[in-house]
């Protein structure tokens, strides 16, 4: 099942939208009645394996408020 979810509804609930893509459900945001992303489950990988070829890690401190700069570390 898809639901359609406007993208302000998703920020104030993303926890329990995880848990519905855990589930099997897809999500599309949209904002301004455009499609903007979509939640979907992802398939089970192997440990030590990325989740994609282009998964990225954020750096220790990402979240930092200091931090005028948020790196990012191609993880393939």
């Amino acid at each position: 099942m898809t639901v359609v979810l406007a993208l302000a509804d998703a920020q104030l609930h993303l926890t329990d939208l995880v848990e519905h893509v855990a589930a099997g459900e897809e999500i599309i945001v949209v904002k301004a009645g455009q499609p903007i992303a979509r939640l979907m489950p992802v398939e089970p990988i192997e440990q030590g394996k990325p989740a994609h070829p282009r998964a990225r890690t954020l750096q220790a401190g990402f979240n930092d408020p200091a931090s005028t700069q948020v790196q990012w570390a191609v993880t393939a």
